[in-house]
């Protein structure tokens, strides 16, 4: 039997496994042991999931829902073209820290398409 025709079932099981893994903290062959599963097994599906990645880049987006809780999280491809690697530029920053002591700074750039890229916050203590 080729991979492209085993069930769907069996797929859904090895992935609802694999990110149980994930979310465990334990190695591999410990997630294996303690579940009674086949290390082999798990292994070839690991891969199997992996390789897939390529495949979810070409999409436009992506939902995928979180075991556990009733969430799911979702992701947009947003450009075709990759971001910059080096951005350069000045910026003037207010010299007053907040209530907290420091500043918090987000930057955010917008592309000719209207697509936004932000930071995290970068936190700025003036003294």
């Amino acid at each position: 039997m080729y991979d492209s025709e085993l069930p769907k079932t069996r797929e859904q099981y090895w992935e609802a496994q694999i990110d149980v893994w994930r979310s465990s903290r334990q190695s591999q062959r410990a997630f294996c042991r303690a579940n009674d599963l086949s290390y082999p097994r798990f292994a070839y599906w690991l891969r199997k999931f992996r390789r897939r990645g390529k495949e979810l880049l070409e999409l436009s987006s992506l939902e995928k829902e979180l075991p556990g809780v009733d969430m799911f999280l979702a992701m947009d491809r947003i450009s075709d073209s990759t971001a910059p690697r080096e951005v350069t530029g000045n910026f003037e920053v207010s010299p007053t820290n907040g209530p907290h002591g420091h500043r918090p700074v987000y930057m955010v750039a917008h592309q000719g398409d209207d697509a936004k890229v932000w930071t995290s916050a970068v936190f700025i203590t003036f003294k």
